[in-house]
């Protein structure tokens, strides 16, 4: 999802859907490692689950979490 202030909110992907799902799901981890945290912080804070291909990406993909710099990550 995107917004700005000309089109509003741009919802290509059903994000609204999801989040009314209460279901986390990502795509691209591969470029961004931090992305996986979000995502298992964002299932824990807030209750939703993790939609299994996006569960089973971030366990294909862990080793790239030491890739993360130690700043980056807070609690």
């Amino acid at each position: 999802m995107a917004y700005n202030e000309t089109n509003g909110l741009i919802d290509k992907f059903d994000g609204l859907k999801e989040i009314d799902n209460k279901l986390i799901l990502a795509v691209g981890f591969n470029e961004d490692a931090l992305r996986m945290l979000r995502a298992i912080r964002f299932a824990c804070k807030l209750n939703f689950d993790i939609e299994i291909n996006t569960y089973k990406e971030i366990i294909d993909l862990s080793n790239n979490l030491a890739k993360v710099s130690k700043e980056r990550i807070r609690f």
